[in-house]
This record gives C-alpha cells, sequence and structure tokens, in this order.
C-alpha cells in the first residue's frame, strides 16, 4: 500500500493532506476525521474501489454536539430534575410517587 504526506499542497499549518495508493483485498486501513462546520455536513462515502476486489467495511459516524447544544441540553436536564420530583411530591397517589418525589 502506498500512502504519501503532500507537501506543497496548499493547506494550512494545523492541515494535513496525504494520498493514499490502490489498496488490495487482504490490506487495512483507517481514517478518523475531526471536522467543524456552520451547516449539517452529510457525510458521503465511496465503499468501492474499481480496479481491485475490496471490501468496505463501514464504522459508526458520530456528530457531537457544539458548546451551546451541550449547554442546553444540560438546563433542560437540570429544570427537569428540579421541577418534575416536587410535581410527583403534589399528587402523591401511590407509594411510586413517594419514591420517586424523594
Amino acid at each position: 500500500m502506498n500512502v504519501e504526506k503532500m507537501t506543497n499542497s496548499g493547506v494550512r499549518e494545523f492541515e494535513r493532506k496525504c494520498r493514499i495508493g490502490h489498496i488490495e483485498r487482504a490490506q487495512k486501513i483507517g481514517v478518523r476525521f475531526v471536522v467543524t462546520s456552520d451547516s449539517d455536513v452529510q457525510l458521503k462515502l465511496h465503499p468501492y474501489n474499481e480496479h481491485g476486489d475490496v471490501e468496505f467495511v463501514s464504522r459508526s459516524a458520530t456528530k457531537t454536539l457544539s458548546e451551546r447544544d451541550q449547554v442546553a441540553r444540560f438546563l433542560s436536564l437540570l429544570i427537569m430534575y428540579l421541577v418534575i420530583p416536587p410535581i410527583f411530591s403534589i399528587f402523591s397517589l401511590s407509594p411510586f410517587s413517594e419514591i420517586v418525589a424523594g
């Protein structure tokens, strides 16, 4: 397998650009991308090789939340934690509601 780092390719200091050569069936390569974007980007993979017998095994593509989304999720969970148990204590309909209310 031929993997070469591209130099003088016009990338910024913190970016890396590599060229992956021909990959045969018995060879393996793993790639992990960490990217940021303001828009919702859909990942499109090219899961075959026209020139060789290559099997494509996809792992999951995950998206992380931005800091704003993480804070919003945390605050909504905090509000639910502070509001829902007292509601159960007001409407003590069963022993279960007393357990939930604390």
